[in-house]
């Protein structure tokens, strides 16, 4: 039996003393018998149905571009609420994390041939050195030097890459 069911049959002081519950609480929950998912907002359930709606048939479209939709429809109603209904039917995204540059774990190499390493630099003007080497062991598996370096010069890339293949599929 509730409190609320016990309001008739004996005084509020006494439930409150047995229950252990403030009468606050008790005149709060006699006077207040509303629905929690009942939303006081301009259109009522209507504008409910509708974010329900919207939140189901478009499920990457998060309560920001929910809230669009309803505003270029000609719903008014504060991004705030729209945000709290799709929260409370459980229709919210994930959260997206990026992952800063600095945090990202670098590959590291227990023994030697798991893991090389391509660096280009810039010896002398409009010059390449492109090497390649191993991360573990610092050994070269080769080197180019060449006076021009795009992706569609074979020079630069095919020898270090067959070098690398070599190495690694022998």
């Amino acid at each position: 039996m509730s409190a609320i069911e016990l309001s008739s049959k004996m005084p509020l002081k006494r439930i409150s003393y047995i229950t252990g519950m403030p009468r606050s609480f008790i005149y709060y929950n006699l006077n207040n018998k509303v629905n929690r998912k009942e939303y006081k907002t301009r259109s009522g359930k209507n504008t409910v149905n509708k974010i329900i709606e919207l939140s189901s048939e478009r499920i990457t479209y998060g309560y920001r571009r929910i809230w669009a939709l309803l505003r270029n429809s000609g719903i008014n109603i504060n991004r705030k609420t729209v945000y709290k209904i799709i929260r409370e039917n459980n229709l919210t995204l994930p959260v997206h994390r990026h992952i800063l540059k600095d945090k990202i774990k670098l590959e590291t190499a227990d023994k030697p041939d798991m893991v090389a390493e391509r660096d280009i630099t810039y010896p002398q003007v409009l010059t390449y050195l492109i090497c390649l080497k191993d991360v573990y062991s610092k050994a070269w598996y080769g080197y180019n030097y060449n006076t021009s370096c795009t992706a569609d010069d074979n020079q630069c890339s095919n020898g270090l890459n067959y070098q690398a293949f070599k190495k690694y599929h022998a």
